[in-house]
């Protein structure tokens, strides 16, 4: 009767937050948009790269130009023209002479050593701006003025539409548009250098209170990012303690596997953001590699302390009599795995809809909005198409270390507290597993959620408070369903946000993006096979046990 009745609400759950998803990303009240997801057709990064060269040969002749493309974006001006509601302004009056999304491609010329940086835009390939990097720029002459109107109207510019302004450096021309946007200004900056025009760059002026403010966010959210890594560090420290204060009931052999699927993704990725690396290093060629080098270390580490979590943790909910991540020698572990599948799809869907809601109700009620980070776009990846594999990386290492482990931990530190507290008081209601359980998951829930706070929805809060909400749910279904269906759960829930991220960089990653939708239930199916095998085929020396029934606990 009680699973029936979960069956009912879970049904139920599942169809309004589907329509929950549906109804706020695509017809929200107001009309506006709420995570819009809309197909883009943008051009490639080699396609960026070639235009790029081949304006570097027409405007400064013949060379060996050398083209790297990252994508980019005005942060700081969407990030205002977001926060004030002016996007529509923006695309009317700015638009077609700057758009805020583009390549930065940068160009060398191997014959002189020198580099170039080149704005393309995202739809044509069309070329809006460049700069000579590593340049002295000399003082402007008025003489010159009349040469650098005339690059204006070449590189596609409305002439009629900008004003020459006096630059109090002397080192630039000055064109400002006609038209603000709020109170943020465009203008392009003509710089010369050796009696050649050396600089056509556009500039987004924002108010420098705006730009106080975001910054202060980014640097509230980089701090709470260390701290969040520090103290998943100490979780795992605490493992470690943990595996060897109680070795004899721990299992050593457990976790491999999980630990590659979450290392091996994550090495892959690393690789994979080189172009990021790139648009934040500039000229310096083997700056990325030195980044990805050391990320590929980090890495390592945080396998490390994967591992340890999930040996740590399985013994100690064992040890507490519960067996919430059945071994692959167990009997019936396949048919486990291909509920977990289900389990995932179905509160993948119920965590969208909670999840859009409360990005939702943070926007109307609390001036919540999202900014953009060029260095998390699937843009700016070598390979776009292998995105979406992070999630793996993301599930696997987040249900180890903040559910397996750290709910497990923080009840063998509460318990003896409430044990005090009853012998104290007298009255045993304080024994009641939920006075040590939910403070337990509420803990885990806000050292998860401190992890979180450097993604660009501001205020940085923001994340804090809705993945701190979201972990009562994942701590629901791993302590009702088991390990295993809180990764499939998880890792579900990023492939599909990660996959309409994809689909809507390119209409060529459509399909793509709809066969990962899919990538939770062919993994299960191999499991199922691979473990209907082994039941007819049992090792001679493996031991089979059966599935413990899914752990209910108050």
């Amino acid at each position: 009767m009680q699973a029936s009745k979960t069956k009912a609400w879970t049904t139920i759950f599942f169809f309004v937050g589907l329509l929950l998803f549906i109804w706020l990303n695509f017809a929200p009240p107001g009309g506006g948009e709420q995570n819009p997801i809309e197909p883009a057709k943008v051009i490639s990064k080699t396609e960026a790269s070639l235009k790029a060269a081949a304006f570097m040969h027409e405007q400064f002749g013949k060379g060996d130009w050398e083209a790297f493309a990252s994508y980019d974006t005005y942060v700081d001006a969407q990030g205002y023209m977001t926060k004030e509601k002016l996007e529509q302004d923006f695309d009317t009056y700015w638009l077609a002479s700057v758009p805020a999304d583009y390549y930065r491609v940068m160009v060398k010329n191997t014959s002189n050593k020198t580099y170039y940086s080149v704005l393309i835009k995202l739809a044509d390939g069309a070329v809006f701006g460049y700069e000579r990097l590593e340049t002295p720029f000399d003082l402007v002459l008025p003489e010159q003025q009349a040469d650098a109107a005339a690059m204006l109207s070449h590189m596609g510019y409305n002439a009629n539409q900008f004003t020459v302004e006096d630059d109090p450096s002397g080192n630039a021309f000055v064109f400002r548009h006609n038209r603000q946007v709020g109170d943020a200004s465009l203008s392009i900056q003509i710089r010369m250098a050796g009696g050649e025009i050396a600089a056509l760059l556009p500039v987004i002026d924002v108010p420098e209170d705006f730009i106080t403010w975001k910054d202060t966010q980014d640097n509230k959210g980089a701090i709470t990012s260390i701290v969040s890594l520090l103290l998943w560090f100490c979780l795992a420290i605490a493992a470690i303690v943990y595996m060897v204060v109680y070795r004899a009931t721990m299992s050593f052999g457990r976790g491999v596997w999980l630990t590659l699927g979450f290392l091996v993704p994550y090495l892959i990725h690393n690789v994979n953001m080189y172009p990021g690396y790139k648009l934040s290093t500039g000229t310096e060629d083997l700056a990325p590699l030195f980044i990805i080098l050391f990320s590929q270390f980090i890495m390592i580490l945080m396998a490390a302390s994967v591992y340890v979590c999930l040996v740590a943790g399985d013994g100690l909910w064992h040890r507490m009599g519960f067996n919430l991540w059945p071994s692959h020698r167990e009997i019936e572990f396949g048919k486990h795995v291909m509920r977990a599948v289900g389990i995932g799809y179905v509160f993948c869907v119920i965590i969208l809809g909670l999840q859009t809601t409360l990005f939702y109700l943070a926007g109307e009620l609390f001036d919540v909005w999202f900014g953009t980070d060029p260095l998390q776009s699937s843009h700016n990846l070598l390979w776009p198409s292998l995105y979406p594999l992070l999630s793996w990386s993301a599930s696997i290492s987040e249900e180890a270390v903040f559910r397996i482990f750290a709910i497990a931990f923080f009840i063998v530190l509460l318990r003896p507290v409430w044990r005090w507290v009853s012998r104290l008081t007298g009255r045993p209601i304080w024994l009641h597993p939920l006075f040590y359980l939910l403070p337990a998951i509420l803990l885990a829930n806000v050292l998860w959620a401190l992890g979180h706070t450097s993604y660009s929805i501001y205020p940085v809060y923001t994340r804090l408070v809705e993945v701190t909400i979201l972990g009562f749910v994942f701590a629901y279904i791993f302590l009702r369903y088991g390990l295993i269906a809180a990764i499939f759960t998880h890792a579900t829930l990023d492939i599909v946000i990660m996959s309409l991220e994809l689909i809507s960089s390119g209409e060529r990653y459509a399909g793509i993006g709809f066969l990962y939708m899919l990538m939770p239930l062919a993994i299960g199916l191999l499991v199922l096979l691979f473990s209907t095998f082994r039941k007819k085929n049992p090792p001679a020396s493996s031991e089979r046990l059966e599935l413990d029934p899914p752990p209910t606990l108050p």
